[in-house]
């Protein structure tokens, strides 16, 4: 996306953009492979950047209305594709995958400090926050082009800020996109890999991907494997010739398929393993995760039907790592794994963690 952006403003060439892409995701990998607090402050400063950025956004709309700038007049006639449930359901891949990263920092949860509190305090209050930002900067849009212009975008930000700022505008939004996109990766890395990391383990032939380097305090076979599997996906985007597009679609059924796949594991590891203290309760349960789990297979059934052939592509990717994963799963080298090491991190894997 930020290449796309990029190249909007400074034309890249055919497939500059995905060289732009794969150039900022190796520079992102190297950065963490230096070790996890140069990550984690990283990822600090570019959130608080981020935040900023959209206030800088939302502010767009705000000056077009102080100005009396009225945005273009609703166009409320029914456009066949979009109407209906398959429109809804198109919808609501995008807005969800706006709040994609909310079950991420159970990844992290034992390296949170705080424990409990610090749990409750990133996942409810980063919501609450995001949930506000996402509000501001949609009735931004709204106020500054207008549903009618809203929807004819590729780049509403861009339209919106251009219209409020000229130049100027055009500018801090490329930059914002940039911090976006960055801080995005930055904490796909920093949470992926630890996923990583704890699943190779359950597996003897990949348990050299699950080794942690303790001075650095970083698992860096599975921070180069992740980011070997990135840059591999955006050579696929390279190719499609819409990469940003060709992303959502190849993301979203993995995504809501391991969704669904966890809340139905809530529930059966809790009958499996009662004697596991579990310090976060789940209100309303079993009806809440059962509620959750519907959800997720909605949202599955929409990415299937809805978003494109690059749904297909997921899936297949996810048939042949299944495949894979069982003839792995044969060769056990040692039916007892070796527990994870001690000192600070020790859960670092989070698995167990993340079931309650």
């Amino acid at each position: 996306m930020f290449a796309d952006y990029v190249n909007a403003v400074v034309p890249l060439g055919q497939y500059g953009s995905g060289l732009f892409a794969g150039a900022v995701i190796t520079a992102l990998v190297l950065l963490n492979l230096t070790g996890k607090h140069i990550g984690f402050m990283t990822q600090t400063l570019l959130v608080g950047l981020l935040a900023l950025g959209f206030l800088s956004i939302a502010s767009a709309g705000v000056f077009l209305a102080w100005q009396g700038i009225e945005a273009p007049a609703p166009d409320f006639s029914p456009v066949a594709e979009n109407t209906g449930m398959a429109g809804f359901s198109a919808a609501m891949i995008f807005v969800f995958l706006a709040f994609g990263g909310w079950s991420d920092a159970a990844t992290l949860s034992a390296e949170v400090r705080d424990g409990r509190r610090g749990i409750f305090i990133a996942m409810l209050g980063a919501l609450s926050v995001l949930m506000a930002i996402y509000l501001a900067l949609n009735w931004a849009f709204v106020q500054g082009l207008g549903f009618a212009g809203l929807a004819a975008s590729n780049a509403p930000a861009v339209e919106l800020l251009n219209r409020a700022f000229g130049a100027p505008g055009v500018m801090l939004i490329l930059l914002m996109v940039g911090i976006a996109a960055i801080a995005t990766i930055n904490s796909t890395l920093l949470v992926g890999v630890r996923t990583t990391y704890a699943a190779a383990r359950d597996v003897p032939p990949l348990r050299s991907f699950g080794d942690w380097d303790d001075r650095d305090g970083v698992p860096r076979k599975a921070l180069l494997a992740e980011g070997a599997v990135a840059l591999l996906l955006v050579l696929f985007g390279s190719f499609t010739q819409s990469g940003f597009n060709t992303m959502v679609e190849y993301l979203t059924p993995v995504y809501w398929l391991f969704l669904s796949l966890s809340s139905v594991a809530l529930i059966i590891l809790r009958r499996r393993f009662p004697e596991v203290p579990r310090p976060v309760k789940v209100p309303l349960y079993p009806l809440l995760p059962l509620l959750f789990f519907g959800l997720c297979l909605y949202m599955l059934y929409s990415s299937v039907t809805v978003v494109g052939v690059g749904a297909f592509f997921g899936i297949g990717v996810l048939l042949v790592g299944a495949v894979l994963l069982a003839g792995l799963s044969r060769l056990k080298a040692d039916p007892h794994p070796s527990p994870l090491p001690e000192g600070e991190g020790a859960d670092r894997g989070v698995l167990g963690d993340t079931s309650t």
